[in-house]
């Protein structure tokens, strides 16, 4: 099976058309100031939204969480990712994450 190309989450924001190459530029000059995640600049910068970068917020508090699907991952992939699996089904599943604007996790 072939590996899943990597793409850069500046570049998808290119070419969804949600920024621009200056606006880009930008946020990466910020990202290396804050030391921030680049999703994370763009939304705070104002150049995206969490809707448009396809983000849901969960409240956890309202969440029911079978323990089955939180069981998914291993306790230390769990707090490496801070992440927990709401709903898996066979080849994907719906995630919630600390940060979900951090694509790097998605390739792990």
């Amino acid at each position: 099976m072939a590996t899943p190309q990597k793409i850069r989450l500046g570049d998808a924001l290119i070419k969804q058309r949600l920024i621009n190459e200056q606006q880009l530029k930008d946020a990466l000059d910020q990202q290396r100031k804050s030391g921030k995640k680049l999703g994370r600049v763009v939304i705070e910068m104002g150049l995206a939204t969490e809707n448009q970068l396809g983000i849901a917020f969960v409240d956890l508090e309202r969440q029911d969480i079978n323990l089955e699907s939180a069981r998914v991952l291993t306790e230390n992939q769990a707090r490496r990712f801070r992440a927990l699996v709401l709903s898996p089904t066979e080849g994907a599943a719906i995630v919630a994450m600390s940060d979900p604007t951090d694509v790097l996790v998605f390739g792990e």
